[in-house]
């Protein structure tokens, strides 16, 4: 029984993680998007010169922050699954461009 207790409470330290991670993520993609909003659209300091940039800049915020927010909404596992998944994909992205900067200082 207090084996099973203790798994428990793990799982809902983990729960509460995994909580955490999916909000911290949700309100950095509302930022961004908002930033980009500003940039291109309120002041036009910088403007596009396809849609695909526009699609690019505005869609994806949006639609990681209704992941994100909409995950809250799983059941716990789902919720566990979508925050590492969101986790390795940051991880990917950051080591890619960590690897092509080296590329880069290493050529010049």
């Amino acid at each position: 029984m207090f084996r099973r207790l203790s798994h428990l409470q793990r799982s809902l330290r983990f729960t509460q993680l995994t909580d955490a991670i999916l909000v911290a993520g949700g309100l950095a993609s509302i930022s961004i998007l908002l930033h980009f909003v500003y940039l291109y659209g309120f002041v036009a300091e910088r403007y596009f010169t396809s849609t695909a940039g526009m699609v690019l800049y505005y869609m994806l915020p949006l639609v990681l922050t209704i992941v994100c927010f909409g995950a809250l909404r799983l059941t716990p596992t789902h919720r566990q699954c979508v925050s590492l998944v969101g986790l390795a994909f940051a991880a990917l992205v950051y080591g890619s461009e960590v690897t092509v900067e080296r590329g880069e200082n290493q050529q010049r």
